[in-house]
């Protein structure tokens, strides 16, 4: 496997099916034989080529959906990192997609910043273009909160880059306000509050 990591995409895909050829081959042969020590040994074979196309999935020029049960790390900016799922289009998120937020390589992590306590985003639901958040989605934090609303893509300097409800729902809220977040900078931003706390 770590020797497939350094080869080109292209080449790892043949090598991989090369192995799998040559398994199958020698697992009809052991089966022919009824030599159950090889059977086993080509099943576990196998098994390990399944883990290595499920790792490697991503990287087919074909790929439009990323499964749930083998996410892939996915990094576009200090607020757009994590394990990703769902619909995929030249390397990067399209359409649908839900990104659970990490622990990121620079230390900093996606969050809110509410009357001097942090509450960490643990992931967002809804849809990406060109690996953006754009349009329609919700990110949900620690202690209950959430965004839900419309997302406008890359963060730039004076960019709205979110508009939407506000939510607080724990043991003891249930409550909204309207925001819109604008960027101060390429992963920086401040809330406008449009309305007060509103109980549905």
């Amino acid at each position: 496997m770590l020797f497939f990591d350094s080869l080109p995409t292209w080449l790892s895909w043949l090598l991989t099916i090369i192995e799998a050829a040559i398994a199958i081959g020698l697992l009809l042969v052991f089966l022919k034989a009824k030599d159950k020590h090889g059977i086993w040994g080509q099943v576990g074979s196998l098994l390990g080529i399944v883990v290595t196309v499920i790792s490697m999935y991503h990287t087919l020029p074909v790929t439009k959906y990323i499964f749930p049960f083998a996410p892939v790390e996915y990094h576009a900016s200090g607020y757009n990192e994590g394990f990703y799922y769902g619909f995929w289009n030249d390397g990067m998120p399209q359409g649908w997609g839900h990104l659970e937020y990490n622990n990121f390589s620079d230390g900093e992590t996606y969050s809110l910043e509410l009357d001097g306590h942090q509450y960490r985003a643990i992931y967002y639901e809804g849809t990406f273009d060109k690996g953006h958040r754009v349009g329609e989605g919700t990110v949900f934090y620690e202690g209950g909160y959430r965004d839900e609303g419309i997302f406008y893509g890359i963060w730039s300097e004076g960019k709205k880059v979110f508009e939407g409800k506000r939510w607080l729902t724990n043991d003891t809220h249930n409550c909204y306000r309207e925001i819109e977040v604008w960027a101060t900078g390429p992963i920086t931003a401040s809330d406008k509050k449009m309305t007060d706390w509103i109980i549905p």
